[in-house]
């Protein structure tokens, strides 16, 4: 089994809304891609992807989530080559959509220890992001806190924040109420 846990940055909310249904070509058997819906937050300060920033602020944040990619494959090495190319293939696909151009996307090991927490059950969190336990109380808090401009956003963007505004929210989640366990400094 290939497995990789990602971060998925984006600048506008609508975006992630669209992302989190995206299911890449060719997933069978055992293969597993998704966006996480209860592991989204709101990123408010710059982190680093290995070397490379990642801009976020009170004023501009990133909405996000933690992505997984499972691909079940043979032990031959035969098979894992075309393992790592189905990888390749799926996450150009991602990248590649219409919804990504505000995207970053970071391995989540590529996040230096400095800029997360290690909380109880041995998840790692970022240390400056509000995590929420759906996607929907994430939008509701956006909505609420004005981090959405409707005026600004297309009909089917609008059409999909309301469908999640109408959706009941979830009020606790394992973050919120987890304790951290270790801080890395």
């Amino acid at each position: 089994m290939l497995m990789r846990s990602f971060y998925v940055f984006f600048r506008r909310l609508p975006d992630l809304l669209v992302a989190r249904k995206f299911k890449p070509k060719g997933l069978e058997g055992k293969d597993h891609f998704a966006i996480y819906a209860d592991h989204t937050f709101i990123l408010w300060k710059k982190i680093e992807c290995k070397d490379t920033p990642i801009e976020a602020s009170k004023e501009k944040p990133l909405f996000g989530a933690s992505v997984g990619l499972s691909i079940d494959k043979d032990i031959e090495e035969r098979e894992a080559e075309q393992t790592k190319q189905k990888y390749h293939r799926m996450m150009g696909e991602f990248r590649q959509q219409p919804f990504f151009t505000s995207g970053i996307l970071c391995k989540q090991r590529n996040i230096a220890k400095k800029w997360e927490y290690r909380i109880e059950g041995g998840a790692l969190i970022l240390k400056d992001a509000q995590y929420f336990p759906s996607i929907t109380s994430m939008t509701h808090y956006c909505y609420e806190h004005g981090l959405i401009d409707m005026e600004r956003i297309n009909k089917q963007e609008r059409e999909r924040i309301e469908m999640e505004l109408s959706l009941p929210e979830i009020f606790e989640d394992d973050f919120s109420k987890a304790k951290i366990i270790e801080k890395f400094d």
